[in-house]
């Protein structure tokens, strides 16, 4: 392994509470590392930070920040179901990682992240930063020592009120709740204490406001001694541990950071000093925890937590906790998962098990002139590997019902046609198609973006995971000519395959897949976040949810090569964007961003010509686009400004004549091309 000189130069993935309060404070009290670049998909956490740390860099794009070659180690403070994407990314990225609690969602996940740590030979911790705690050495020592005799058990007590600041921390699906986020400190303390294994492991939990409100943990460890701990994130701050032994018991308050209260038995009172002496002299390494002090409580535990993973990225040592001790904690809260209830409205929302002989995944396609629009991507969804899991659900006016191939519907072993007066706009279809479908993942489809064979297979295969969204690679179909280019980048530019697999802020509009019930769950509001799902995608991430790039499930998209569709769409597309989004903002808010707006254009190109550069895109056509790509960019941004200002209007009808039927949009080469897509 390569040695990185000192400092270590640390990027941190994920900008939330667990990054400003603990991580850069830490990191800015440690000498042995610096923050040279934070990544978070919100530009607004990324500037609330700017006075905050004197990182040069600041990036709201995954592939760009790992691409970083001034990173040394990657930190990820992104909720827990985020993690294992993230962090198999930034090891193959060459980056050292450390990644906050718990390590994954599943033991599946956690393997990943150690054979991606195997193969990319590099260093990677657990952020358990309690291992670093004075108080948790001191107590460890104590129990080494033998001053409480055989220990038989470790009892917790620990609540907070965390939850109502992080909305991912309400769900247990994505790593939350008090048994996934405080339940895997306490296995680990347990373990890291006694030097020892959990054999058996059980909970009990009430839910609440939140998933596994309270909750009761209880193991068994291998040599004997049994946790009890009692958690939750919607109480009072406190936090209390106690260590039982057969010829004594001790306590201490992480929290509070007081003294260790130690209450040896009779016949040890004269070996109490001996034992302290002991503790005095632990090791270089405790006192340079003593040492550090900081506004918060924990901030000692989390600078040291950095100077031993710093000096472990220099082969002296190891991190304070590796990552066998992440899953070593992730299988007993596995183990204590097992034989508990579902959450209400939380577990089985994100499930992508189908009922018995129902489909696995609907993919709805809709048209608005008749089904010979549609016969191409119907031919491709024909061709999917997962065809014998999928329901093809189409969406049609009712005066064209007749146009249906039933040949080709009976391809299908699911499939139905919805009827509608109109197909007023892309949302009013979509919508219509989740509310009708029966399988519990829904996938977008479109008359002009044909998928490979693989693509339903890659996205059910992620939907395993508790993800909420996941969408796939997207190729240019038709390349040949600048329009077709800009409309392309401007459009589908963060998801240009190649493409790496980690969680977005939001996922190609128009043509990704869901859990069905996240999207009904919106209610009368399902149609309207339909309309720009950008929107809908940035909600559903600030709710917690998780959203995921599937670069194995790929789909060739048709764009505008026709100047007299390419432009009028930008302006269209900017207002139903900003409409959208600003449906409900003050007065205020809407003007400002109006104002703001003439921005827009030069910060996308920015972002376009940085997805340009990246490994394996067409960077040769910079030059090229650049002139064209500027001009939609800049009818994007007077868009979003009307948009802001009037809402949407009328545009998301009149989007919706160029978005079907897009051979009518297209050369007259591209569409002789396009019509043997249609044949089977």
């Amino acid at each position: 392994m390569q040695l990185t000189p000192h400092p270590l130069r640390v990027g941190i993935l994920g900008c939330g509470r667990s990054a400003e309060e603990l991580h850069l404070p830490a990191i800015e009290q440690a000498g042995s590392v610096c923050c040279v670049a934070l990544c978070d998909s919100d530009p607004f956490r990324l500037e609330a930070l700017a006075g905050r740390t004197p990182a040069p860099r600041r990036y709201t794009e995954v592939y760009r920040f790992l691409a970083d070659p001034d990173i040394d180690a990657v930190a990820i403070c992104t909720p827990p179901a985020h993690h294992a994407a993230l962090a198999v990314a930034a090891l193959r990225a060459g980056k050292h990682l450390l990644v906050e609690k718990p390590l994954a969602l599943t033991l599946t996940e956690a393997a990943a992240i150690a054979d991606a740590a195997h193969q990319a030979d590099r260093i990677a911790g657990v952020g358990f930063h309690l291992r670093c705690h004075p108080l948790v050495v001191k107590a460890k020592a104590e129990a080494a020592a033998g001053t409480l005799g055989r220990i038989t058990a470790v009892r917790i007590l620990w609540t907070s009120r965390a939850a109502g600041s992080r909305s991912w921390l309400c769900r247990r699906s994505l790593g939350g709740g008090a048994l996934f986020d405080l339940g895997s400190h306490a296995v680990d303390l347990a373990r890291f204490l006694l030097d020892d294994d959990i054999d058996e492991a059980s909970a009990r939990t009430l839910h609440g406001l939140t998933d596994d409100e309270w909750t009761t943990l209880s193991a068994r460890l291998s040599r004997g001694a049994f946790l009890e701990a009692t958690l939750s994130l919607n109480a009072a701050d406190r936090f209390e541990v106690e260590l039982t032994g057969t010829d004594g018991y001790l306590r201490f308050s992480p929290y509070i950071g007081g003294s260790l209260a130690v209450h040896p038995g009779p016949a040890f009172g004269g070996i109490v000093n001996t034992a302290r002496q002991i503790i005095g002299d632990a090791g270089a390494w405790v006192q340079r925890i003593d040492a550090a002090r900081g506004p918060h409580p924990l901030a000692s535990a989390y600078r040291c937590q950095w100077e031993i993973f710093a000096a472990a990225v220099a082969g002296q040592g190891a991190p304070a906790a590796a990552l066998a001790d992440g899953i070593a904690s992730l299988a007993a809260i596995e183990k204590a998962v097992r034989d508990l209830p579902v959450p209400p409205d939380s577990g089985r929302q994100l499930s992508a098990e189908p009922r018995e002989g129902e489909p696995a995944m609907s993919v709805i396609l809709a048209t608005r002139t008749g089904y010979s629009s549609i016969r191409a991507t119907v031919q491709a969804l024909r061709r999917q590997t997962a065809l014998s899991r999928l329901e093809l659900v189409l969406v049609v006016p009712s005066r064209l019902c007749g146009t249906v191939d039933q040949e080709d519907l009976a391809a299908f072993p699911h499939s139905q046609v919805v009827e509608v007066d109109e197909v007023r706009s892309i949302a009013q279809a979509n919508a219509l198609g989740v509310r009708r479908a029966k399988a519990p993942v829904v996938a977008l489809a479109e008359d002009h973006c044909f998928p490979d064979p693989q693509w339903a297979a890659a996205l059910l295969s992620a939907h395993r995971e508790p993800y909420a969204a996941v969408g796939p690679a997207i190729r240019n179909w038709n390349p040949q000519t600048i329009t077709s280019w800009c409309d392309f980048i401007i459009g589908y530019g963060p998801w240009m395959a190649p493409a790496p697999s980690f969680g977005h802020p939001f996922l190609p509009g128009h043509n990704s897949s869901y859990k069905r019930d996240v999207l009904v769950a919106l209610g009368s509001r399902l149609e309207e976040m339909m309309e720009a799902e950008t929107v809908l995608h940035q909600e559903l991430a600030a709710s917690g949810h998780a959203l995921v790039l599937a670069p194995a499930a790929q789909a060739a998209h048709m764009n505008y090569s026709l100047m007299t569709s390419f432009l009028p769409v930008q302006l269209l597309c900017g207002r139903v964007f900003a409409g959208v989004r600003a449906a409900r903002w003050p007065v205020g808010r809407k003007l400002f961003y109006c104002a703001a707006s003439p921005l827009i254009p030069l910060v996308r190109l920015w972002r376009a010509i940085g997805q340009l550069r990246a490994p394996g895109r067409p960077v040769k056509l910079l030059w090229k686009l650049l002139p064209l790509l500027l001009l939609g960019l800049t009818l994007d941004g007077i868009g979003q400004m009307l948009g802001y200002l009037f809402g949407i209007g009328g545009a998301a009808e009149k989007l919706a004549t160029y978005e079907y039927d897009r051979v009518e949009h297209i050369t007259p080469e591209e569409r002789r091309l396009a019509g043997k897509l249609a044949e089977p």
